[in-house]
């Protein structure tokens, strides 16, 4: 049985989008993260995409999301540990 993951972000792959336009999956753990109207934890990296070194960067918010700060978890899922995609969902 998979569970969230709960590792640092930029020590984890992020999966394929199970479908093109797919919202990406969150791969990194996201328990204490602050997700409401006032504050959002996700922008402290995402807003300008942080580099976290090792080759890895927090992905950019695009700025039509800015409007709707306060809803990042309903679309973007945390990734479970070690899931794959379903055989023949992956996007190309």
């Amino acid at each position: 049985m998979n569970r969230w993951n709960d590792r640092a972000p930029g020590t984890t792959q992020p999966l394929p989008r199970p479908y093109p336009g797919a919202p990406p999956l969150v791969p990194h753990g996201v328990a204490g993260l602050a997700i409401t109207r006032e504050t959002n934890s996700c922008l402290d990296c995402h807003r300008d995409g942080t580099d976290l070194g090792d080759g890895h960067a927090a992905t950019k918010v695009p700025p039509s999301h800015l409007r709707l700060r306060h809803n990042c978890l309903q679309c973007h899922a945390p990734q479970a540990e070690g899931a794959t995609p379903p055989i023949g969902q992956m996007a190309k």
